[in-house]
């Protein structure tokens, strides 16, 4: 925390999406942007050249807006322990769910994301992935996708999936609500159904959809 906003910056951060706080402004959140965020009026332009966001949410959550445009981009924010609100476009490539270590959007134990308005994670067309957020055991435990808006661009996928670990269960992931759309085919191999919007496989639990989620376009829904 910082006492003036002066103070802030005077510094010369550089680790991506570091948060901080101004006491002379209630205590305002800021978070470090990537190199190349322009800054926006209300931002602190650092001593560095780099700009920390003043973040226009809940202290609880941290915006994925301006700088934050790719599932990988995502992923790296979620790594540092953030709980996201989605309020811009997010595109998935397949190129860029094979380099997460579970070939997938993975949000750790006890982080939630929320979606407001109709801004879309959206996978590229004609590709074949697994899913484009997924879990597996304690590690992705106790998430909570509120509102989720995710477009499966008619690919072969699945949504949000989730599996026990090896040593470990996957538990008490719920999804609110939200619309999935356009994830019709099936990426495992041999299978004679479609894509799931929501799965979890057998053993999980805890693990919930509610909230009137809505499903457009999709094999089936969850399972």
């Amino acid at each position: 925390q910082y006492q003036t906003f002066a103070a802030l910056e005077a510094i010369s951060e550089t680790v991506d999406y570091t948060q901080y706080t101004v006491a002379e402004r209630a205590n305002a959140p800021y978070m470090l942007k990537p190199a190349g965020y322009a800054a926006l009026a209300g931002d602190a332009t650092l001593a560095n050249g780099r700009v920390a966001a003043l973040q226009l949410v809940n202290s609880e959550f941290f915006t994925a807006q301006a700088g934050i445009s790719s599932d990988v981009e995502l992923q790296a924010l979620l790594d540092r322990g953030y709980s996201v609100v989605i309020d811009s476009p997010i595109s998935a490539t397949k190129a860029g769910l094979e380099t997460l270590p579970n070939f997938g959007i993975m949000a750790p134990s006890g982080v939630d994301i929320r979606w407001v308005n109709d801004n879309f994670v959206t996978l590229e067309s004609s590709v074949d992935v697994r899913h484009i957020f997924t879990g597996s055991g304690a590690a992705n435990s106790n998430v909570t996708y509120i509102n989720p808006q995710i477009d499966g661009g008619s690919s072969n996928c699945n949504g949000i999936g989730g599996a026990n670990a090896s040593a470990s269960r996957l538990e008490n992931v719920h999804v609110i609500g939200g619309t999935f759309k356009n994830i019709k085919h099936s990426f495992e191999v041999g299978s004679l159904g479609g894509g799931r919007a929501v799965t979890f496989q057998y053993g999980v639990s805890n693990c919930t959809v509610t909230g009137g989620t809505t499903f457009n376009n999709c094999y089936q829904p969850c399972d």
